[in-house]
């Protein structure tokens, strides 16, 4: 039954039937909204150096993120996701020149989404596509 939290404005409202969400508004036990309840990054490097004695390093990265309800009420959610990250680069001494990707396998995924009460719905927000880039630094 939850703790006997209640969101004033859905109980009002008649924002909930009952079935999906109790009608008077009682929101104790749910999750937290915009929260998801499992996050974990997982990242492998390998180093190594080359023949001319420059360095080098190829770095991967495995995002995961569990679902999330979008509001108090726990009726809507964003699926979870798991992303793929990567880098290589080559560095000298105080150099250093790298390719990198961002979400690598191009996943479809929304990133966020807001709920909007006083029309009962919700609008999400796409995450984004693969991106990647070259990278060049110097530390001085």
């Amino acid at each position: 039954e939850g703790f006997g939290l209640v969101y004033i404005e859905a109980a009002q409202d008649g924002w909930c039937d009952g079935t999906v969400c109790p009608v008077d508004g009682n929101i104790g036990g749910n999750s937290v909204n915009r929260t998801p309840k499992y996050q974990a990054v997982v990242g492998a490097q390998w180093e190594g150096q080359l023949p001319s004695g420059l360095g080098y390093y190829l770095r991967g990265d495995l995002t995961y993120q569990s679902k999330q309800y979008m509001s108090l009420l726990n009726t809507g959610y964003i699926p979870e996701r798991t992303l793929v990250n990567a880098r290589a680069a080559v560095t000298g001494e105080q150099w250093e020149i790298a390719l990198w990707a961002k979400n690598l396998t191009d996943e479809d995924y929304v990133s966020s989404a807001l709920f909007l009460g006083f029309s009962n719905a919700y609008t999400g927000f796409l995450g984004r596509l693969r991106q990647y880039g070259l990278e060049a630094s110097y530390r001085f």
